[in-house]
């Protein structure tokens, strides 16, 4: 039964770095789609990954490529998702950056002095990357259902009714002060279109 818990908490791990990668390579996607002619800065560049692991803080979860298949260190009968892993190599190995800070702050305001997870990745040729993440941008986007437009412009925050929006103001007991400007409804009137604190993404929030 212990054995059990303890694969079963090594599974939610597994998944939960998987999730944040997806995300990550699906975000980084659409962004080098979008500037093609620009000069792409990696943050890893691995052409062949043949290991990675993942730490949460607490725990370690270790696999390497044998063969062509994905094996869990601590028990190779384990059946990893191979194409989980595979996916998340491929896109943890080539991690173009968003954005560069020419000045940037020190590690603790990203939350990377303690970071949520730490992803490292080896190659064949003994090449080794860590990928540190950090604190999320603002935990106020979990208002948000999904991304509409990461990028809008005015015209694009006109037709969602972000020219005219309700601004909702909230002031924390530390002084940090959140805004939500809440625009016009998608067609079905389920969710609302929002932007958070003056950036040009446009989100969904669920309608309720």
């Amino acid at each position: 039964m212990n054995t059990m818990k303890k694969q079963t908490k090594q599974l939610l791990l597994l998944g939960g770095v998987v999730v944040i990668c997806a995300a990550l390579y699906l975000g980084l996607s659409l962004w080098n789609r979008q500037t093609e002619t620009d000069e792409t800065v990696y943050l890893t560049q691995l052409e062949d990954v043949t290991s990675l692991s993942f730490y949460n803080g607490a725990e370690t979860l270790s696999f390497s490529l044998s063969d062509g298949v994905w094996q869990w260190d601590g028990d190779s009968a384990f059946p990893a998702d191979q194409s989980a892993l595979t996916s998340l190599a491929d896109a943890a190995g080539q991690l173009a950056a968003v954005r560069i800070f020419e000045t940037p702050e020190s590690a603790d305001s990203y939350g990377l002095d303690a970071p949520a997870y730490e992803i490292t990745l080896s190659d064949s040729a003994g090449n080794q990357e860590t990928v540190l993440i950090g604190n999320s941008v603002d935990s106020a986007y979990n208002y948000f259902s999904s991304c509409y437009d990461y990028r809008s412009d005015a015209e694009e925050q006109a037709a969602c009714g972000l020219d005219d929006p309700v601004t909702i103001t909230v002031t924390c007991s530390d002084g940090s002060a959140m805004k939500l400007e809440i625009g016009g409804a998608t067609d079905d009137g389920s969710y609302y279109y929002a932007m958070l604190n003056g950036s040009d993404a446009i989100h969904r929030i669920n309608g309720s």
